[in-house]
């Protein structure tokens, strides 16, 4: 599930709806805007809901971001580890002052994963997905899961490799189907930030530093340099402890095919 920012972004949007099943628009009192017509189709399928946030008289700027962020909490409340902010240069997300240093993970993908371009029609992703359904779960699965297996591990190098080449498997998977599903694509970063617990904390170290190209895929996509890497990030403040990231962060590069 996924959080959508006030500011809807065609790409954004159409890198959200192709990973999860349900995403969140904030609405709020202070500065109130009306769904776009792109927005109302996923409201109308049920796909798309609007989490009422009530706020004080404020910037209109800060109405928008702190719905948003506020949002995510109110959801994470009730469904913990269920739900995740996309972030993006086009969106809006957590303040500095809502962040810890260095007391989380960072999980990047560069340059690895195909999503459709945002002039691709909404009822033509949501088709893909209910043919292509297994190897997207696939995919988010192994992204989701490759920080709470590895340090949960006695043997951290050998899990590693382990994850790495199941999530370079999946990824393969995921861009075959997206070639011959025929959506205009373009190649997007994917980056995931994990929240870890004080009892984990120690094993960021284990994990972090990591790097490693995505063989099977870059043979697959000739010419191309997809590649993973596993680092220090952010986490969280008053999260729960969950193995699911609780923010993703995307950016586009060129179309792909």
């Amino acid at each position: 599930m996924n959080i959508k920012s006030l500011l809807l972004d065609p790409q954004d949007l159409r890198t959200s709806l192709l990973f999860w099943d349900k995403l969140d628009y904030p609405s709020q009192n202070v500065a109130t805007i009306g769904l776009q017509p792109e927005a109302k189709y996923l409201s109308d399928v049920g796909i798309l809901q609007r989490t009422l946030v009530t706020l004080p008289l404020m910037n209109p700027g800060d109405a928008i971001r702190i719905a948003h962020t506020t949002a995510f909490r109110q959801l994470e409340e009730k469904e913990p580890g269920k739900w995740s902010v996309a972030s993006s240069a086009n969106s809006v997300t957590f303040a500095d002052d809502e962040l810890i240093a260095k007391r989380g993970l960072l999980v990047r993908l560069f340059g690895a994963i195909p999503v459709p371009d945002k002039d691709v029609p909404l009822n033509e992703i949501l088709e893909f997905k209910e043919k292509r359904h297994a190897e997207l779960v696939s995919l988010r699965h192994h992204l989701e899961a490759i920080y709470s297996r590895i340090a949960s591990a006695d043997d951290k190098p050998l899990a590693e490799c382990s994850e790495f080449e199941a999530l370079d498997v999946a990824i393969r998977d995921h861009t075959r189907v997206s070639i011959e599903g025929g959506l205009k694509q373009k190649l997007s970063d994917i980056s995931a930030n994990l929240s870890v617990s004080n009892a984990a904390v120690a094993s960021i170290a284990a994990v972090a530093g990591y790097s490693q190209g995505l063989p099977i895929v870059n043979a697959l996509l000739a010419g191309l340099a997809a590649s993973i890497s596993v680092d220090v990030g952010v986490s969280l403040k008053g999260a729960k402890d969950t193995s699911n990231p609780f923010r993703y962060i995307t950016s586009y590069h060129k179309w792909l095919f």
